[in-house]
């Protein structure tokens, strides 16, 4: 097996969180997650794992998406994406580093800023201005 693990996202975590948040840098476990909700079979039990991962470490657990960009469109990635991307652009003391993190792998700027663009066209909620306020606050 791969042991793909993305190093965590810091934004003001106590001590007993961190620990719990670990399992979401692992990009092997939300891969085999996504790839086991799109079995019928196990797609209820999934969303009760990634629903714990909604809670706790939504940051990472996008930051994982947006690396996993095949998973983006299946049935559980693009609902995933619609719950994790307005909740955590405008929630979260963390956003600023996540969308840094993204911006600086020159490998997903585009992506992201795709992705961003279609959120934007899907829910019309300013996602993309806030995005581009935060790169133009790190180039400047």
């Amino acid at each position: 097996t791969s042991n793909r693990v993305l190093s965590p996202i810091e934004g003001g975590l106590s001590e007993n969180e961190s620990k719990a948040k670990s399992s979401w840098c692992s990009l092997d476990l939300i891969d085999s997650l996504l790839k086991l909700g799109s079995n019928e079979d196990t797609n209820s039990s999934v969303w009760e794992i990634l629903r714990l991962g909604l809670r706790t470490d939504p940051e990472m657990l996008l930051f994982g998406l947006i690396h996993l960009r095949h998973q983006l469109d299946t049935p559980v990635g693009k609902e995933l994406l619609g719950m994790l991307v307005p909740q955590v652009y405008w929630d979260f003391p963390a956003t600023k580093e996540l969308i840094q993190r993204i911006w600086m792998d020159k490998t997903k700027r585009e992506e992201f800023l795709m992705d961003s663009l279609a959120m934007e066209t899907t829910l019309n909620r300013g996602f993309t201005h806030k995005a581009l306020e935060i790169i133009l606050s790190l180039e400047g």
